[in-house]
C-alpha cells in the first residue's frame, strides 16, 4: 500500500505508468545496492577467516605442538 501511495503522489507530476516505472527502478537500485553490500561483507568475512586460520591459529598450533622456538624457557 505504501508504494501505491507513492505512485499516487507522483501522479501529480507524471502518468501512472511513468510513476510506477520510476518506483520500480528505484526498488531495483535498492536491491542492487543491497547485493553489493552483501558481497562486500562476504569478502570481508572471508578475509578475516583467512587471517584467523593462516596468520593466527596455524602459528599458535605450531607453538603449542613444540614445533617452533617460543623464546620462553620451560
Amino acid at each position: 500500500m505504501a508504494l501505491h501511495a507513492e505512485v499516487r503522489a507522483l501522479q501529480q507530476e507524471l502518468s501512472y505508468k511513468d510513476s510506477t516505472h520510476r518506483l520500480f527502478l528505484a526498488e531495483v537500485e535498492k536491491l542492487k545496492e543491497h547485493d553489493k553490500a552483501k558481497k562486500a561483507f562476504s569478502a570481508i568475512r572471508q578475509r578475516i577467516d583467512s587471517i584467523m586460520d593462516h596468520e593466527l591459529i596455524a602459528p599458535m598450533s605450531l607453538v603449542d605442538e613444540g614445533g617452533e622456538q617460543t623464546g620462553v624457557r620451560q
